[in-house]
């Protein structure tokens, strides 16, 4: 049925973006000491702006020595990108599970020298 379709993606779309701005407002929380990232129009990722790339590589190892796999803008190039990013993937989890996993990773990279503020 096509009106059936039709719901289904309204009705995911607004599940979609209800989970994104949780993930925006959770990074602006925890993670403000390294980031603060735009709010995109759509799509199911957010990309959160770092010092450099050298900070990407940093934030990555140190969450990857706890368990927690992190991706930064290294995993969508071919080559080394000249700024760094960490790039947050939200459309498979709970708001729960989107705050849970920020606040953990705001306590893996606090016992890591934040950048200088600008």
């Amino acid at each position: 049925n096509h009106g059936f379709y039709a719901e289904h993606l309204r009705s995911m779309r607004k599940i979609y973006q209800a989970r994104l701005e949780i993930l925006h407002a959770a990074v602006h929380q925890y993670l403000a000491a390294w980031t603060q990232p735009c709010l995109p129009q759509g799509g199911l990722q957010l990309v959160c702006p770092l010092a450099d790339a050298a900070t990407e590589r940093q934030l990555i190892q140190a969450a990857a020595a706890e368990g927690m796999r992190v991706y930064g803008l290294i995993d969508f190039y071919t080559r080394q990108p000249s700024e760094g990013a960490l790039v947050f993937g939200f459309a498979a989890y709970t708001p729960d599970e989107i705050v849970k996993f920020i606040k953990r990773l705001s306590s893996i990279f606090s016992e890591l020298a934040a950048p200088a503020s600008e």
